[in-house]
C-alpha cells in the first residue's frame, strides 16, 4: 500500500484547483498513474502497488489536467521495505550495497582485525566531515512485538587503521513509529580491541513515550564521530555480520544457582534469588517457562517465564513466606524449561528450615554490686527460652565506666560464651558482670 499527502497548491502559491493525479516512479522509471480529481486536492491518499522482489525506490509527482499537464517536482524517496531475517557481511568493495543501506561517506574495507567474516567489513571513520553513517532501509515490523527480533551485529575499535580516543564515538540508532531516532548503544573510542558481537532485543529498548520500533518502516543506523579530515582517515570503527530478524541459532540455557537453602522463623518471609541465562553469543533466542514440583503455597516465582536474546539474563524472584509452614525442613523444586535442545530443563532445589520462635527470659534484669578496690562478687544470672524454637545467645560484658579511676582487675572467669537452650530449659550457671 502507497501513501501520500495530495498537493494543495500550485508553486506560486495560488489554490491547485486542476489537480488530476499522482504519478508513482520505481528507480527512476514510472510505475503507475493513479487519476484524481480537483476535490481530491490536498487531501490524505493511498493506493494498491504490489512492487516486484527485492527493494526498489520510489518517488510521486502531482499533475494537472492542462495539456500538456505540469508535473510537479519529486516527492521525497521512500523504499519498499526489506523482509527478514536481514543479514549483510559486506562482501564486496568498495561501498556497502544500495539495495541495503543509505550510506553517507562509509566504505567497505579489510581494515579490520580477525572479522568474523572476512576479507571485508564497513568501515566508519572521520573522513571526511567527522563522521559517517549507514542507515537500513525500512523494515516491517508490523506485529512482531514480543517474538524475540534482535539486531546482532560485530564491532571493533580501530582495526589496522586508526584509533579513536575517548571524545570519539561509535552509536546505533532505532527509528521509532513517530519518527524519531533513539540512540540504543553508544562507544566511547578506545585502541584496538578484538571484534565483539553486540546482541540488542528490540522488545528490550525504550521506544519512547506513545511510539514503538514494532512498524511498518523501522530502520536503524551505525554511526560514528571522529575527527574531521579531507585527506586522512582518522578515528576507525569496523562493523560485520550485521543480522535482524527472528535468531535461528539454538540458545543456550545456563540456570544458575541450582540451590536455594534458607533458614525462616513460622511466619517470616525472605525472597531468595537465581538467574536464568541464554549464553549464546550468535543471535538466539531462549524462551524459557518455570514451574514448581510439587506445587506449595509457601513459594512462589517471578516471573514465571521470559524470552532472553543472545547474551542476556533475567533475575527470578523466588519468595519464600512461612506463615503457613510447621517447624522442620520443607523442600519444593522449580523446573526451568527452555528451548535449548542441548539443555532442555533444569532443577532449581528450594530448601527452607522452619523454626518456631524462642522467647528468651533474663533474671534478674539488672545487677547491682557494690566492691571495693579489688574486691570480687558474683552474681547469678539466669537465661530461659519460653518460645518453641531454638534460642541461639552470647553475652559480653562492656566496660561501663571508661577512663574511670577504677583499675581494671584480673578475672578468674570466663565473660564471653554461647549456649544453646532448648524450650522450657534453664541455664544455671553462674555469670559475673
Amino acid at each position: 500500500m502507497m501513501h501520500w499527502t495530495n498537493p494543495a497548491d500550485n508553486i506560486d502559491g495560488t489554490p491547485m484547483d486542476d489537480f488530476a493525479g499522482i504519478h508513482l516512479y520505481e528507480d527512476g522509471a514510472l510505475a503507475a498513474t493513479f487519476t484524481r480529481s480537483s476535490a481530491d486536492t490536498g487531501a490524505v491518499d493511498s493506493a494498491l502497488y504490489s512492487p516486484p522482489a527485492g527493494t526498489h525506490q520510489y518517488h510521486v509527482t502531482a499533475f494537472d489536467n492542462e495539456s500538456p499537464p505540469n508535473e510537479s517536482d519529486p516527492s521525497n524517496i521512500g523504499y519498499s521495505p526489506l523482509a527478514l531475517p536481514f543479514f549483510d557481511d559486506f562482501p564486496t568493495i568498495p561501498d556497502p550495497n544500495p539495495g541495503f543501506w543509505i550510506n553517507t561517506t562509509a566504505e567497505v574495507t579489510s581494515t579490520g582485525v580477525n572479522p568474523p567474516s572476512p576479507p571485508y567489513e564497513l568501515t566508519l571513520d572521520g573522513h571526511p566531515n567527522g563522521g559517517d553513517m549507514v542507515t537500513l532501509l525500512p523494515v516491517d515490523l508490523s506485529g512482531l512485538a514480543g517474538q524475540g527480533v534482535v539486531l546482532s551485529f560485530w564491532y571493533q575499535p580501530q582495526g589496522t587503521g586508526n584509533a579513536p580516543e575517548a571524545g570519539d564515538s561509535l552509536a546505533v540508532d532505532f527509528l521509532n513509529s513517530l519518527g524519531q531516532w533513539r540512540t540504543v548503544r553508544e562507544w566511547p573510542g578506545t585502541p584496538l580491541t578484538p571484534f565483539a558481537n553486540e546482541v540488542i532485543s528490540l522488545d528490550g529498548e525504550d521506544p519512547g513515550p506513545g511510539a514503538t520500533f514494532f512498524h511498518p518502516a523501522f530502520q536503524f543506523r551505525f554511526r560514528s564521530l571522529g575527527t574531521a579530515s579531507s585527506t586522512s582517515h582518522f578515528d576507525h570503527w569496523m562493523i560485520d555480520d550485521v543480522f535482524l530478524g527472528l535468531p535461528t541459532n539454538d540458545p543456550v540455557m545456563v540456570v544458575t544457582p541450582l540451590n536455594l537453602v534458607d533458614t525462616l522463623l513460622i511466619g517470616a518471609t525472605e525472597v531468595l534469588h537465581f538467574e536464568v541465562r541464554n549464553a549464546n553469543p550468535q543471535p538466539s533466542s531462549l524462551n524459557f517457562t518455570i514451574t514448581e514440583t510439587p506445587p506449595v503455597d509457601w513459594l512462589a516465582a517471578n516471573p514465571t517465564s521470559g524470552t532472553l536474546a543472545s547474551n542476556s539474563a533475567a533475575a527470578i524472584d523466588v519468595t519464600v513466606d512461612a506463615a503457613t509452614l510447621t517447624a522442620g525442613t520443607h523442600t519444593a523444586q522449580l523446573v526451568v524449561v527452555g528451548n535449548d535442545p542441548a539443555n532442555p530443563a533444569d532443577t532449581v532445589t528450594v530448601t527452607v528450615v522452619a523454626e518456631e520462635a524462642p522467647i528468651i527470659g533474663v533474671n534478674p534484669d539488672s545487677i547491682y554490686i557494690f566492691l571495693h578496690q579489688g574486691g570480687i562478687d558474683s552474681v547469678p544470672l539466669t537465661l530461659t527460652n519460653s518460645g518453641g524454637g531454638t534460642l541461639h545467645f552470647s553475652i559480653r560484658d562492656e566496660e561501663v565506666f571508661p577512663g574511670s579511676a577504677l583499675e581494671p582487675q584480673p578475672k578468674p572467669y570466663e565473660t564471653e560464651y554461647g549456649l544453646d537452650l532448648d524450650k522450657g530449659e534453664v541455664d544455671r550457671r553462674h555469670g559475673v558482670t
